[in-house]
């Protein structure tokens, strides 16, 4: 008699990574467009990061977003705890 093979999947919250790329924006008085020609950064791919619609980051581009803004990576990033 053949066994039956269950494969289970386990999901952990490790908790969550927010953009807050367009409230730095704001304070700034800058919008996208201007940010885009400043970084050489393509305006559509700026808006994935400012809706939150990529799956992965580009450290490069973050890099270029900081040094425009003068900011930190801290100032674009914020992690969230479950814990």
């Amino acid at each position: 008699m053949l066994e039956q093979c269950v494969y289970e999947k386990t999901y952990n919250d490790y908790g969550k990574i927010t953009i807050t790329l367009n409230s730095l924006l704001e304070e700034r008085n800058m919008n996208l467009y201007r940010l885009s020609v400043l970084t050489g950064i393509n305006w559509g791919v700026l808006k994935k990061y400012v809706n939150g619609d990529m799956y992965r980051v580009d450290l490069d581009l973050l890099a270029k977003v900081c040094y425009v803004l003068k900011c930190d990576l801290t100032d674009i990033l914020h992690y969230e705890s479950v814990i």
